[in-house]
């Protein structure tokens, strides 16, 4: 998404992009493609895929490392071909193909950025149960020491958000300086066509949603992973169930642990899990929705940052309910756009529902809050216009 809209907004202010992706598909564990390739997608941008042959299916495993690898390997053999860029903007993960650009950077004298979104490997570690952290540690150094040479040999840092440049620049040995800056996540708020949201209209209908004013509707997007709580919200579904109150728990999206969620929640009738959707499907729900759900194990760098989830909530004026505290959760609070509950607690989260289901007026108070949020501060007009400028400035030197 990022990558995508930022390619987007300079290409309508009249610069050629190439975009580099990989041609497997990390959120659905599938291959795009089978091969190397490229093509345009649409003028002034032109998507050339790396390809490696080795798949994976778990976030944390030896062969997505392998696949990392492989793909900064491509990367290297194809970029030599190819007339260089003006400016290199690498996103941070994945470190491997971030230090091949800006190596390849340093090589051509083309100034080279890093775009740090996640933060490698430290949170890997964090997540390691405690008694083995110093394994996974030692295991993910040869990772941290390509971070750190990525981020001293780069030409500046940007990252979503203050914190992550400061985790970057300490990485790089060095203070800050004029290169280094933070643009948020962004989202375009754009409608889709109309003949998309009426097909998504009719998708949801058929699985009995449809913006029933009777029915108290939550919503959640996202991977579900290592660090996704859902098992509070079924527990809460399930007991709004039993004392018959109409809310209903839609979960879109898929991962490592979708089947145990699944299988979690097999007895109760009010959630539901779509798997991945499309845009017009996320679109379209989030306006039939009465709260985003934001269930997010609190580790440092998710408190460091505004996940994209909860900025597609704001977008469509969805009050937040989430676990997450620091950033989000200073905004969640400083700027009324939702409730925070604490992580995996079932009572706090169903207090916190009760007070939205049962106070309508202070609930549509929030919404607006985050629709005018958003508008201020995240969307991608204001992001990627201020993302693009500082790479045009970049380039003038």
């Amino acid at each position: 998404m990022r990558s995508g809209l930022l390619a987007t907004w300079l290409a309508d202010r009249g610069h050629t992009v190439t975009w580099w992706a990989t041609s497997f598909d990390h959120a659905r564990k599938e291959y795009r493609c089978n091969a190397a390739s490229s093509y345009d997608w649409r003028p002034g941008i032109t998507i050339r895929y790396l390809h490696s042959p080795t798949p994976y299916q778990k976030n944390i495993s030896w062969s997505r490392f392998v696949n990392h690898r492989e793909i900064a390997e491509d990367f290297r053999r194809t970029i030599e071909a190819l007339d260089p860029p003006d400016v290199i903007l690498s996103g941070m993960p994945t470190p491997e193909l971030c230090l091949e650009a800006v190596r390849f950077g340093k090589k051509k004298k083309i100034p080279a950025l890093l775009d740090i979104r996640d933060l490698w490997p430290d949170d890997m570690i964090g997540l390691a149960p405690w008694p083995i952290r110093w394994a996974a540690q030692l295991a993910l150094t040869p990772i941290s020491n390509t971070v750190k040479a990525a981020c001293r040999e780069a030409a500046g840092i940007c990252a979503t958000s203050p914190i992550f440049v400061d985790w970057g620049v300490k990485k790089s040995g060095r203070t800050r300086q004029s290169l280094d800056a933070d643009f948020p996540l962004g989202y375009s708020d754009q409608a889709p066509a109309d003949s998309d949201c009426r097909r998504a209209e009719d998708f949801w209908s058929e699985k009995g949603i449809n913006g029933d004013a009777g029915e108290f509707t939550v919503c959640f997007f996202g991977a579900l992973g290592a660090t996704c709580l859902l098992k509070p919200a079924i527990d809460a579904a399930r007991r709004f169930a039993l004392e018959g109150r109409q809310i209903r728990l839609v979960v879109c999206g898929k991962g490592d642990r979708f089947g145990e969620f699944r299988d979690y929640a097999r007895d109760v009738d009010n959630v539901l899990f779509t798997g991945w959707v499309g845009r017009p499907e996320i679109w379209t729900l989030m306006r039939m929705a009465d709260v985003g759900l934001v269930p997010v194990k609190n580790i440092f760098s998710y408190m460091s940052n505004c996940p994209n989830k909860t900025i597609e909530y704001m977008s469509a004026g969805l009050p937040l309910l989430s676990s997450l505290g620091g950033i989000l959760g200073q905004l969640i609070e400083g700027e009324r756009i939702g409730l925070i509950y604490s992580e995996e607690n079932v009572e706090d989260l169903c207090a916190q529902l009760r007070r939205l289901m049962d106070d309508p007026a202070g609930r549509h108070e929030m919404a607006r809050n985050a629709r005018q949020l958003f508008k201020e501060r995240f969307s991608a007009e204001k992001v990627y216009t201020a993302f693009s400028e500082h790479l045009e400035n970049v380039v003038k030197g």
